[in-house]
């Protein structure tokens, strides 16, 4: 099942009661609906309110949980802060956080993609670019000069001619293949630390520095690698 909150949200029908929105009409509210509502601070005194009595805010509130008390597996949000509160904001992380489904975020709000998401692909004119979760990971994404196609064959050329035997080249993959395996276990730890909602800002910072690290070193050690199985291949 997939739940979408767009920007827009559901129109709600203004004559409906909150329990209608979320229960659907003629329906009571079950035990997970009902706590669903007072975790976002609808109390059970408001269930049987008018969606007209609410405000604006209450009314998006509402939207926010009509998509969230159906239980899906794959849940969509585009640009979810743009008119959430900013309590509202930190309940939606704190529910995000206890989601086992799949998520998939569309956002410009990076505070918010560091504490709810894994993986960040940032849209830009030169296409995507797949990167790790934190701020300072994407800011070192945005600062890196990028090597374009004719550059790495220029590179490839060179390995090519580069007069290594074999056996050279065989020991060097192997050492570039360990330190892979070596960063992607540090990748994985400081991904899982970034994850500890107890950081504080500033542990988080470093955190996202650190993994950025990684990530970097990463990059440049599977362009490594990519140039020696090259050059094994053209020799064989």
């Amino acid at each position: 099942l997939i739940g979408y909150f767009d920007q827009m949200g559901e129109i709600l029908d203004q004559d409906c009661t909150v329990e209608e929105v979320i229960a659907g009409p003629g329906t009571r509210l079950d035990h997970n609906q009902a706590a669903l509502l007072r975790r976002f601070w609808f109390e059970p005194a408001t269930h049987r309110a008018q969606i007209r009595t609410l405000s604006g805010g209450e009314q998006r509130r509402l939207q926010l949980l009509g998509v969230l008390a159906a239980e899906p597996n794959v849940l969509l949000l585009d640009e979810p802060t743009n008119d959430l509160d900013i309590d509202t904001l930190r309940a939606l992380e704190d529910w995000l956080d206890t989601f086992s489904g799949a998520l998939v975020v569309v956002t410009h709000d990076r505070v918010f993609l560091e504490r709810v998401v894994d993986h960040v692909v940032a849209v830009g004119s030169d296409g995507f670019r797949q990167l790790g979760a934190g701020e300072a990971v994407w800011e070192q994404a945005r600062s890196k000069p990028k090597i374009n196609t004719r550059d790495k064959k220029v590179r490839a050329d060179r390995l090519h001619s580069s007069g290594r035997s074999m056996s050279t080249l065989r020991h060097q993959i192997k050492q570039v293949e360990g330190d892979l395996d070596r960063l992607s276990s540090e990748r994985d730890e400081w991904s899982i630390r970034l994850g500890d909602t107890g950081l504080t800002h500033d542990a988080r910072l470093e955190t996202s520095t650190q993994l950025a690290n990684v990530l970097a070193q990463l990059e440049l050690l599977e362009e490594r690698w990519l140039a020696i199985s090259e050059e094994m291949e053209g020799r064989g």
